[in-house]
């Protein structure tokens, strides 16, 4: 698999830069971000020219070496979460060496859009929906293009980053349940996004992530599963029949819930749908739709250009 020389070099500076422990002199660790089963995320400060601030993901799991080596391929997708670098460190903690491996990314300064829908209510203005889907659904064709399957797509993977225009672009981040395409068969990731296929065979690819951005579109609408119960298809059926989303919305949503893997669309194919493409861009063909936001304290910017 072919690796972008511009990535590599990059990503291979940084490695042999901060090797050997010596981290604290290029990069000050600050507040906690979030923390779960693949270690923690702090927000830090990268000493150099521009002292920029960036995230690092820590871990004793090796697992992180694994991530580092996908987001190398994916590094000049605009919709996946940038890697800077990564390098182990070690420590003695209680009389024992450990190695932590840590995960050098782009700071999101909008925080996840897990965040975002439990900042505004629950909900999310469909306008608003349909720019982070555009952004969800290039950062999957690219992913799917290069033969990576994400495995793990949700609101909370899923980061919202400010642009030097001032525009908030949607990343898919957290690449550490993905693999590569026709791989020894393994299931993964949270089950309220799995697709059928993985719930009932045990088979992951593309068409899994395309079902399980089908849950987070829903969500970013409707709120999360549990405060509706039942099956995708139920709480559709119920949301449409209330009316209480667009045709567009409705429609795109029944394309991700297609229950046959093969017969569902791509990501690729996705980006011609109405909800993201004619409609979004009839509406909202300027760089002045907005919405605003108090709570964070900018505006979120939409651009619906012609690159699908």
């Amino acid at each position: 698999m072919a690796v972008c020389a511009g990535a590599y070099n990059l990503l291979h500076n940084h490695n042999q830069l901060m090797c050997g422990g010596k981290q604290r002199e290029y990069w000050i660790r600050g507040p906690l971000l979030g923390e779960g089963s693949y270690g923690r995320v702090y927000k830090a400060t990268l000493i150099n020219s521009s002292s920029s601030l960036i995230a690092v993901k820590t871990s004793l799991s090796e697992t992180l070496r694994k991530e580092f080596e996908i987001l190398v391929h994916l590094y000049d997708c605009p919709h996946v979460i940038r890697c800077l670098g990564y390098h182990t460190t070690q420590e003695y903690y209680e009389g024992r060496l450990l190695v932590s491996n840590n995960l050098l990314l782009e700071y999101a300064s909008g925080g996840s859009l897990l965040d975002r829908i439990e900042k505004s209510g629950g909900r999310l203005p469909e306008m608003e929906v349909r720019a982070h889907t555009k952004s969800i659904l290039r950062g999957l064709r690219h992913i799917h293009g290069l033969g990576f399957v994400h495995c793990d797509l949700k609101p909370e993977n899923v980061l919202l980053v400010a642009e030097n225009n001032g525009n908030l672009t949607a990343k898919i981040s957290d690449f550490g349940l993905s693999k590569e395409r026709g791989t020894v068969p393994y299931v993964c990731g949270t089950r309220a996004y799995l697709s059928p296929e993985a719930k009932l065979y045990g088979t992951q690819e593309e068409p899994s992530d395309v079902w399980a951005l089908g849950c987070v579109v829903l969500e970013m609408l409707v709120g999360p599963d549990n405060a509706w119960g039942g099956a995708k298809e139920e709480i559709l059926a119920l949301i449409i029949g209330r009316k209480m989303i667009s045709e567009d919305a409705g429609d795109f949503l029944k394309c991700c819930f297609t229950s046959d893997p093969d017969r569902r669309p791509t990501a690729k194919s996705l980006l011609l749908h109405s909800f993201v493409d004619d409609y979004a861009k009839h509406l909202f063909s300027s760089a002045n739709a907005s919405v605003e936001d108090a709570e964070y304290g900018f505006s979120f910017h939409f651009d619906f250009d012609d690159d699908n």
